[in-house]
């Protein structure tokens, strides 16, 4: 089918009110047909529904982490998973089932940590006991005035009658002909009596025994609540986990930090460290890579590879903690902390035999070293991180080396041979089907270009990563482009363009937290001119407040 057929037939589904058009060329089911299967789904079934749905997103992101960080470890650490999820031959068919699903997992998220809340809120939770007490714990209990079952016992022959069959009925045939004489010789005021007596007994056991079904029941309820929503959670934070390994937030990150908040609340409840420190991880990344909230960010690194251990069960989530802080500590020439961190993730990497986090953090080290002046030896991680890519054939992580590797040599004079690896850099990235891992590839490209005095190319080059990064990342990854393309337009003398991209990053950059805790390497001559601008919307904000 073409594509015009396509799209005649997805309209004429459209007329039919069978299908949503939100823009043109995107379709999505009508919101009748969504309530409409809503409506047959039975409510007990929802948690059995809700775990499937859940082992059927972290079967495929397992899928889309095998194919898309090739080298990793990471499927074997997370939980099994009964359902095999979808496959994909390629990283672009993998990066694009998770563009398109990541809405969904937002959601998700939601949903499960909403679900975690019991019955009556938090309140209700920190005042549920284990055991429900009262009569059942102290004995029986007597029974309330308005019991029904009392009043026509006194006042009725015929259920005295059924009282005394009922007891003859449990009595042996011995012992019945006591009974019957003893009941005939005794005055019959005293019968009714006795018969109220037992009925009244009778009627308090059976309402020990309802209680004790009823609140049996109430307790395997909870508890089977309780166990269904922690497997639920550990699948979400599973998923999480998977996501940040990819270090792709995508254009709604706000939107997930936001549900990973919710999750990270849930897990505090639940009161399991394993949960806490993966969901803390997650979140992590998407605050400091893709918000630029750098200080909470990276708090919550810290705090996860605080919980975490170099244990066998904990080593994997350890380095890949220790990953993210080489790069959320990164700040310009003060490299200690970062390079601490990317020795701690290397040894346990090669411990547990995970080669993509060992290159992932190389890739860290040449960034660091570069950021602070020592080329060489930043020149030197980055080929050893890209040989090391091209052993377990991961194009994002070779894309990176490759233009970490170019940037360095670029920093040494090296132009031409910059150039070539910045371009196989760019080649490497659009292989792996990360539209970020794109834009990073394009915005080194333009740098080197630019710092070779290319600026026609630059100028090209530095749009397209714009574009790209505003599409696939959060606000601090395009403000910072977008600052490099405002110096190259400035260089080629597009004085008008290059001050409205400078007035569109100072706007960026001054909603930005922490924005003095991020620091990218371009130059200060460059940045002067943003820092400008910054400053006069500072002090005119400050007079205004006055």
């Amino acid at each position: 089918m073409s594509r015009d057929e396509a799209e005649l037939l997805c309209e004429t589904l459209v007329d039919l009110s069978l299908l949503d058009s939100p823009a043109p060329g995107r379709y999505t089911y009508h919101d009748l047909l969504r309530l409409f299967a809503r409506e047959l789904v039975d409510p007990a079934d929802e948690p059995a529904a809700l775990r499937r749905l859940l082992e059927f997103y972290l079967a495929t992101m397992k899928n889309v982490v095998a194919v898309c960080n090739p080298g990793t470890r990471l499927p074997e650490h997370l939980s099994h998973t009964r359902a095999q999820g979808l496959s994909f031959g390629n990283g672009i068919d993998a990066q694009a089932w998770l563009n398109a699903e990541r809405p969904n997992l937002v959601r998700l998220f939601g949903q499960v940590a909403r679900r975690s809340v019991p019955p009556g809120g938090l309140a209700a939770d920190s005042a549920k006991s284990p055991v429900s007490v009262g009569p059942i714990a102290s004995g029986p209990s007597p029974v309330p005035e308005s019991t029904v079952a009392v009043e026509p016992v006194v006042s009725s022959t015929v259920a005295v009658e059924s009282v005394a069959s009922s007891a003859v009925a449990v009595e042996s045939v011995a012992s019945s002909t006591v009974v019957v004489e003893s009941v005939a010789s005794s005055n019959v005021a005293v019968e009714p009596a006795v018969s109220s007596a037992v009925a009244v007994e009778s009627v308090a056991s059976s309402t020990v025994a309802v209680e004790s079904v009823v609140s049996a029941g109430a307790v395997d309820s909870v508890a089977a609540r309780e166990a269904a929503v922690s497997v639920e959670l550990t699948l979400c934070a599973d998923l999480a986990w998977a996501m940040a390994e990819l270090i792709d937030g995508g254009p709604n990150a706000q939107e997930l930090s936001r549900a990973l908040e919710e999750l990270l609340d849930a897990a505090l409840l639940a009161g399991d460290r394993g949960l806490e420190c993966r969901v803390r991880v997650a979140l992590g990344s998407v605050l400091t890579y893709s918000l630029a909230r750098m200080r909470i960010g990276r708090d919550h690194q810290r705090i996860a590879l605080s919980l975490g251990s170099d244990d066998p069960g904990d080593a994997r989530l350890t380095a890949f903690a220790a990953q993210l802080l080489a790069g959320s500590t990164r700040q310009g020439h003060e490299s200690a902390a970062s390079l601490a961190h990317i020795a701690r993730a290397v040894r346990i990497a090669r411990r547990v035999g995970d080669p993509a986090i060992e290159c992932a953090a190389l890739v860290h080290a040449a960034k660091t070293l570069s950021d602070a002046g020592r080329y060489p030896e930043s020149a030197e991680q980055a080929r050893a991180g890209w040989e090391l890519a091209e052993q377990i054939g991961n194009f994002a992580l070779a894309g990176m080396a490759l233009h970490e590797w170019g940037a360095s040599l670029a920093f040494l004079g090296e132009f031409e041979r910059g150039i070539e690896l910045c371009t196989r850099a760019v080649e490497s990235a659009r292989s792996s089907g990360s539209q970020l891992r794109v834009g990073f590839a394009l915005a080194r490209h333009a740098q080197v270009c630019l710092l070779a005095g290319a600026l026609e190319p630059a100028e090209s080059i530095a749009a397209e990563a714009v574009d790209t990064v505003t599409r696939a990342a959060g606000p601090l990854h395009r403000a910072r482009i977008m600052l490099l393309h405002a110096g190259i337009l400035g260089a080629l003398g597009r004085t008008g363009a290059e001050q409205r991209v400078l007035r569109a990053t100072a706007e960026i950059v001054s909603e930005l937290e922490d924005t003095h805790l991020v620091h990218e390497r371009v130059d200060a001559e460059l940045e002067a001119p943003v820092l400008a601008i910054l400053r006069a919307r500072l002090a005119g904000t400050v007079v205004a407040a006055r």
